[in-house]
C-alpha cells in the first residue's frame, strides 16, 4: 500500500513538472485542486514565464499591431526573437530532463530554481518591448538606451544586446551620409532628413536639417550637427563644386581614416564582442567626429578659396560694392556725373556699362582678376513711392555671383549689399560735391589774391566781401603810358555755380 502510494506522488509529481514546463512556453495547463499549497506556489511562479512569453511573441509579430516599424525596429524585433530562441534552447534541455526516467528527472523545486534566471530576463524583455511599442529610428534606440543606464548588470547586459543589434541600421546611414554625402532612409529613421525640391543656391542652408526628436540620447546635439556638417561638406563637393574629396589609397575618402569606430564596427557587422565596446559607446567616437568634420571642412574651404576663389570675391565686394576702392569710385562718379542727372527714364544700362569699363580701364581696378571684372555690373533699381527719379536715385552696382559661391551670397544678402551701396554711394556724392565745391571755392580764393587791389582783410570775409572792397579801394585811372589792368575773373554769387546749387539740394 506504502509503495504504490508512493508511487502514485512521484507520478503526481512528474504529471505537475511536465504542465509547468508547458506552461512557461505559454500553452494553457489546468491547476488541481488536490495539490499541496506549497506544489501550487511553485507552479504559480513557473506558469508566469508563459504570459511574457506572450507578451513577447505578439511584440514580434507582424499582424499584432504593436511591433516597431523600420529597419532599426526589425533590428530590434530580431534581437528579441534571438533571446526568446535561446529561451526556447533552455527550455528544450529542461524538458528532456523531466522526461528522462524517474532516477534522473527533474523535480518541481529544481524547475523552480531553473525558473528563476529566464523569469528575470523575460521580464524586463517585456518592460522594454512594452516601452518601445509604436516607436522608431532614434526615438527608439533612445528608449532602449535608457535600460543601459540601469543598476542591475544584467539589465544593462540585455539592453546593450539590444540596442547593439537595432543600433545598426543606423550604424549603416551615418557610414554612408559621412563618406559619401548620401541618405538611404526609406522608413524616415535618420535623424538627418532631407528635403526635395531645394535649389542648388539653398543646398547647404535648407536642404539638410536635424530632426531633433531622432536624435538618440547617446549623442549629444553637437555632435547631431557636426554630422549634418560633415555630410553636407562632402554633398556640396561633389554636387556643388563638381569636385569628388579626396580618396586615399585604398578608395575611402579622405576623411575616413578619422571614422575608425565606425568603420571598424561596419566591418564587423555591428556585432560587438561582450568584452569590446559598441560602436555607440566607444571612447573615440566624439574625437572621431570632430576630427572627420575638421578635415571635410577644409577641404571644402580648400576647394572654394583656389578653385573658386573666394577670397577674390570678398575683396572685390569690399572694394566696388562697399566703395573702398576710392580712386575707381572717384573716377566713375565725375564720368557719370551728367548721366545721372538726367530723369531715370532716360537711362540705359548698356550706356552706363560702357561707362563703367571706362572707369576701369583708368583706375586700378583694371589690374584686378578677370573672373572679378566678368561679374561687375550695373543696374537700374527704381523706387516704388510713385514720385520721379533721376539717375541717382536708381543707379547700383551689382557683383553677380554663381555657381557654388552662390551659395555663400544668396538674394538676401545681395539685397543687403545693395541697401548699404546706396547708403554710401549717397554719402560719396555728397563727399565728391563737398570736395569739388571746395576746390572751385580755393581756386577763386587765389584768383581774388592777384586781383589789384583785392587783398583780403580777415578770416571771415567772404569772396563777395573781398570782391566789393577791391571795387570801392580800386585806383580812379591807370598811369599815363602804364598798360591797363588785366580784367580779373567774373565773381560769382553763392548759387551761380552748379556745384554750390548740387550742395544746396543734398543739404536741404
Amino acid at each position: 500500500m506504502a509503495l504504490a502510494l508512493q508511487s502514485g506522488d512521484r507520478a503526481s509529481e512528474r504529471t505537475c513538472v511536465r504542465d509547468a514546463v508547458l506552461a512557461a512556453t505559454g500553452v494553457k495547463t489546468r491547476t488541481s485542486s488536490s495539490w499541496p499549497r506549497s506544489v501550487r506556489i511553485l507552479y504559480s511562479r513557473i506558469s508566469h514565464l508563459g504570459p511574457l512569453h506572450d507578451k513577447l511573441k505578439e511584440f514580434i509579430d507582424p499582424s499584432s499591431g504593436v511591433m516597431p516599424q523600420g529597419l532599426m525596429g526589425e533590428g530590434l524585433v530580431a534581437a528579441v526573437r534571438d533571446e526568446l530562441t535561446e529561451y526556447y534552447r533552455s527550455v528544450a534541455l529542461l524538458q528532456s530532463q523531466v522526461c528522462e526516467s524517474d532516477g534522473g528527472g527533474g523535480t518541481l523545486r529544481r524547475v523552480s530554481v531553473w525558473a528563476q534566471e529566464p523569469l528575470h530576463r523575460l521580464t524586463w524583455l517585456a518592460n522594454i518591448a512594452h516601452a518601445a511599442q509604436h516607436k522608431k529610428g532614434g526615438e527608439l534606440a533612445s528608449c532602449v538606451h535608457r535600460f543601459v543606464h540601469h543598476g542591475d548588470e544584467r539589465v544593462s547586459a540585455l539592453a546593450r544586446r539590444l540596442l547593439t543589434s537595432l543600433l545598426y541600421p543606423l550604424l549603416l546611414m551615418l557610414t554612408r551620409w559621412l563618406l559619401h554625402g548620401e541618405i538611404d532612409d526609406p522608413f524616415n529613421e535618420f535623424f538627418i532628413e532631407s528635403r526635395s525640391g531645394v535649389p542648388i543656391d539653398r543646398m547647404w542652408h535648407d536642404k539638410y536639417r536635424v530632426r531633433d526628436w531622432m536624435v538618440p540620447s547617446f549623442m549629444c546635439r553637437e555632435q547631431a550637427v557636426q554630422i549634418l556638417a560633415t555630410g553636407k561638406s562632402v554633398v556640396f563637393m561633389r554636387e556643388a563644386c563638381a569636385d569628388l574629396p579626396e580618396h586615399s589609397a585604398d578608395g575611402t575618402p579622405d576623411h575616413a581614416h578619422h571614422l575608425t569606430c565606425l568603420l571598424t564596427a561596419h566591418d564587423r557587422n555591428g556585432l560587438d564582442d561582450e568584452e569590446s565596446q559598441a560602436w555607440w559607446e566607444a571612447s573615440g567616437l566624439r574625437e572621431g567626429l570632430e576630427l572627420a568634420h575638421a578635415a571635410a571642412s577644409q577641404r571644402l574651404l580648400a576647394a572654394l578659396t583656389t578653385t573658386h576663389h573666394l577670397l577674390d570675391h570678398l575683396v572685390a565686394h569690399k572694394r566696388y560694392l562697399l566703395l573702398a576702392q576710392g580712386d575707381f569710385v572717384h573716377h566713375l562718379m565725375t564720368l557719370l556725373q551728367d548721366e545721372l542727372s538726367k530723369p531715370a527714364t532716360s537711362l540705359y544700362v548698356h550706356n552706363l556699362t560702357c561707362t563703367l569699363e571706362a572707369a576701369v580701364r583708368a583706375t586700378n581696378a583694371q589690374f584686378e582678376p578677370p573672373h572679378v571684372l566678368a561679374r561687375l555690373h550695373v543696374n537700374l533699381y527704381p523706387n516704388c513711392d510713385g514720385r520721379d527719379d533721376n539717375g541717382w536715385d536708381v543707379f547700383a552696382l551689382q557683383y553677380r555671383v554663381d555657381g557654388p559661391l552662390g551659395t555663400l551670397f544668396p538674394a538676401t544678402c545681395a539685397a543687403r549689399y545693395r541697401a548699404l551701396f546706396t547708403q554710401l554711394w549717397r554719402v560719396k556724392r555728397i563727399e565728391y560735391a563737398l570736395h569739388d565745391a571746395w576746390r572751385h571755392h580755393a581756386i577763386l580764393h587765389k584768383r581774388l589774391k592777384r586781383m589789384p587791389g583785392g587783398r583780403l582783410r580777415g578770416r571771415r570775409g567772404g569772396v563777395a566781401r573781398a570782391a566789393g572792397r577791391g571795387g570801392q579801394e580800386a585806383a580812379p585811372g591807370p598811369a599815363a603810358g602804364a598798360a591797363p589792368p588785366r580784367a580779373g575773373p567774373a565773381l560769382h554769387t553763392r548759387h551761380d555755380t552748379p556745384h554750390h546749387a548740387g550742395i544746396a539740394v543734398l543739404l536741404g
